[in-house]
């Protein structure tokens, strides 16, 4: 059995690789790989948090120079990232595994407000934590938000958007091949020790 070299970890998800082969958008099939590689990572015993972009849907920047102003741009673009985890949530829920997505800006109608020890509480009871809505705050990536939950939530680490082997540890479990389909994005082999 493998055991992997970490029980915790942030993934980075780009928002532009929940589009898939597409330019723009939610392609569900990729998203369906994501989820399965996520789920398959979790039933080798990592607790995970995933922080998602929103750059499928909209970039703030671009946004803003358009006319926008850069503020209300990022919150444009904080607000596809939540779009893009509540995909993300129903499909690790259909993989079969609990999820929460928690978002840096307030909608309690749509999805829990982010506050450190509920996540940790999620965590620790094996649930699938989506952070979203970035750090709340203009002129910070989701890269930025990446880093930040993981110093949070120490001794979490944080990955670097490339999957390689979180895959390959799937694959280990002897997992269908359209589970994992080499889609996952973050590279354990890049983890800050």
């Amino acid at each position: 059995m493998i055991v992997p070299g970490f029980r915790r970890v942030i993934v980075k998800l780009s928002g532009e690789a929940l589009s898939g082969p597409e330019a723009f958008g939610i392609h569900q099939p990729t998203i369906d790989r994501f989820a399965a590689d996520i789920v398959a990572a979790r039933h080798l015993g990592v607790t995970i948090g995933v922080v998602v972009g929103g750059g499928n849907v909209l970039r703030g920047v671009q946004v803003a120079a358009q006319g926008v102003s850069r503020p209300t741009g990022d919150a444009m673009g904080m607000l596809a990232t939540v779009m893009n985890a509540l995909v993300l949530e129903a499909a690790i829920e259909r993989a079969g595994a609990s999820a929460r997505t928690m978002s840096a800006l307030t909608m309690p109608q749509v999805c829990e407000t982010y506050e450190r020890a509920r996540a940790m509480r999620h965590l620790d009871e094996n649930r699938v934590v989506i952070f979203a809505g970035g750090t709340g705050n203009p002129f910070f990536t989701t890269d930025t938000t990446a880093v930040l939950r993981a110093a949070e939530k120490h001794p979490l680490k944080e990955l670097v958007p490339r999957y390689n082997e979180l895959v390959e540890l799937a694959r280990q479990r002897k997992l269908p091949a359209d589970a994992t389909g080499g889609s996952i994005a973050v590279s354990v082999s890049n983890c800050i020790k």
